[in-house]
């Protein structure tokens, strides 16, 4: 994989939306990427009841919560691309890249979206990760 053209500034977000655990222990991931693009707009998209734990993090410019994450509930899918579109995303990381996570960040159309290689609907990253 090439290297990935961003701006300086970029608008970044990060997506966890499953479980409380998982959650937790992939907050490095929010440091290394402030780290690494020190000027950026950092957003994740969680699930309600993990937001408290990623709100007074330091890194986290901004949670975008969301209640459901099923694709047979297309408002909650409509609802979520808008907010994406809304933020103008130059990057999307999926670290739980679920079906539902995967057509949002596509129909947002997020320019560069990481996500995992090794699921049926992984066509729809530009860049995936084995």
């Amino acid at each position: 994989m090439g290297r990935i053209a961003l701006p300086k500034n970029p608008r970044i977000v990060v997506t966890r939306t499953d479980a409380l655990g998982d959650v937790i222990l992939t907050t490095p991931v929010y440091r290394a990427l402030k780290d690494v693009f020190t000027e950026s707009y950092l957003s994740v998209v969680c699930r309600e009841y993990t937001e408290p734990v990623l709100r007074n993090n330091p890194y986290i410019d901004e949670c975008i919560t969301i209640k459901e994450e099923r694709l047979t509930q297309p408002t909650e899918l409509a609802d979520l691309t808008a907010r994406l579109r809304a933020g103008s995303f130059d990057l999307a990381v999926a670290l739980f890249p679920s079906p539902f996570i995967a057509t949002a960040l596509r129909d947002a159309h997020i320019p560069i979206r990481v996500g995992s290689a090794r699921r049926f609907h992984s066509w729809k990253f530009t860049h995936r990760a084995n």
